[in-house]
């Protein structure tokens, strides 16, 4: 059996978080333990307790607004996966929030059990190749650096 995978939801519509918790147990191919906070001071809070696998932030809570949300999240853990939660259909927030780092950008009305699940899926496979491959390149350049001092020094 797999494990049980994370997730923490930062949403401060309580209907909207009740919808996904649904949504999420509704899902019989996957475990989650999914915890829930309706400010995103809460949500970092939480974060400094525990580990996710991944994030769902609302853009529009009480305490922050816009794709702010989604980067305080990014500045207390780097290596986690968020998927940002707005009612905006905005092409360009969409597109500025995957420049940021951000893994997914899901319009509330429009989700649904598979979309929200393959989002979840992707984002931390999403996250996992972006890791490897910052890992990749610090370890080119730090050989690169290497090869540069050995030359100088022959």
């Amino acid at each position: 059996m797999e494990r049980t995978t994370e997730i923490l939801i930062i949403e401060d519509d309580r209907a909207e978080a009740d919808l996904i918790l649904e949504m999420l147990s509704d899902i019989r191919k996957e475990q989650f333990s999914v915890h829930h906070v309706d400010y995103l001071a809460k949500g970092l809070e939480l974060m400094k307790d525990r580990s996710f696998d991944c994030i769902l932030v609302d853009l529009g809570l009480p305490d922050s607004r816009g794709l702010e949300s989604a980067l305080s999240v990014r500045r207390q853990d780097p290596k986690v996966p968020i998927v940002v939660l707005t009612v905006l259909n905005d092409e360009e927030s969409a597109l500025s929030s995957l420049q940021l780092d951000i893994q997914d950008y899901l319009i509330k009305g429009e989700i649904n059990a598979a979309v929200l699940t393959r989002a979840i899926r992707y984002a931390r496979q999403r996250k996992a190749v972006m890791e490897e491959l910052r890992e990749a390149n610090n370890e080119l350049e730090a050989s690169t650096i290497r090869w540069h001092m050995t030359c100088d020094s022959l």
